[in-house]
């Protein structure tokens, strides 16, 4: 099993952060969106384990 590590850094001058939204092969695995709750939503997608 091959690990990575994904990280989003941003510099919105000011500006207040929407959403950040990451994919694989097109299907959605992971939100966020800071003025929801929860903030974070991990969605199942086979050989994608998010911790």
């Amino acid at each position: 099993m091959d690990t990575v590590t994904l990280q989003c850094k941003y510099n919105l001058q000011g500006e207040p952060l929407y959403t950040v939204k990451w994919y694989k092969g097109g299907q959605e695995f992971f939100r966020y969106i800071p003025k929801e709750l929860p903030s974070t939503q991990v969605f199942a997608l086979p050989g994608i384990t998010v911790d």
